[in-house]
């Protein structure tokens, strides 16, 4: 509906993303969807529609499996974009069904992320005392992964265990873009909104260095957590999940 009512193709050009090429997360309860989005054309030729490849999980440990996954989706999406006919994209798609993705037995490394620590905190106590339904929050260029495993250990540990999440990530781009709920038409308008047009959440002042911070220190001096103070266990609401 997006695209059909025309709300990206009135915004200024550089209010924009130039086109589709998202990696998302969709988080619901027991339940992930992973998958990439890429700017396609069908076969009349029309390339006003994106084309997505996903990979469905329950009950995935899925951080471990992250990687793996998203390097699989990237195969995908290259072998669709190079192939010339509907047949060799069967082949592309029918090629990765069924695979099962690589999971890392060595232990995670910390989720982290450059960022302004006072910003993130305030972003985290307003985020936990009313989740918002559409939050802009910062991440590395060109390193997705990063991003999503940490705004994927933060967000869920701040709502409702069973509340949906989708994290929309356009590669190369500084932001990643927070659903909380069912995601309605008009949230989806962030796709390809550019900063002109929806800032970021996570706002930092002079006052606020940017620092290396992990998401588990942000639990643990978020507004809320045991060691601030707060009645809500971070680390029994994440392993819930």
């Amino acid at each position: 509906s997006q695209i059909s009512s025309g709300a990206w193709a009135r915004l200024p050009e550089e209010a924009r993303l130039a086109d589709f090429d998202h990696v998302f997360l969709w988080m619901r309860g027991r339940q992930i969807l992973v998958g990439r989005m890429w700017a396609s054309r069908d076969g009349k030729r029309r390339a006003h529609f994106p084309m997505i490849a996903l990979v469905q999980g329950i009950n995935l440990a899925f951080d471990p499996a992250l990687e793996s996954i998203l390097a699989r989706l990237d195969g995908v999406a290259a072998g669709c974009q190079a192939a010339r006919s509907a047949e060799e994209v069967r082949q592309v798609v029918f090629g990765a069904v069924g695979a099962v993705p690589e999971v890392s037995l060595m232990e995670a490394a910390p989720a982290t992320l450059p960022c302004p620590r006072a910003a993130m905190l305030r972003f985290a106590g307003d985020f936990q005392a009313n989740p918002p339904a559409h939050t802009r929050v910062p991440a590395v260029p060109g390193d997705v992964l990063r991003g999503l495993r940490f705004w994927s250990r933060v967000c869920p540990a701040l709502v409702p265990v069973d509340l949906p999440l989708l994290f929309l990530a356009p590669r190369d781009q500084p932001w990643i873009d927070v659903l909380v709920g069912e995601p309605d038409p008009q949230k989806l308008f962030c796709l390809r909104a550019g900063p002109a047009a929806l800032p970021l959440g996570c706002v930092e002042t002079p006052a606020d260095p940017v620092t290396e911070l992990e998401a588990t220190d942000l639990f643990k001096t978020a507004p809320g957590s045991p060691a601030a103070g707060g009645e809500r266990s971070w680390i029994s609401r994440l392993l819930r999940h």
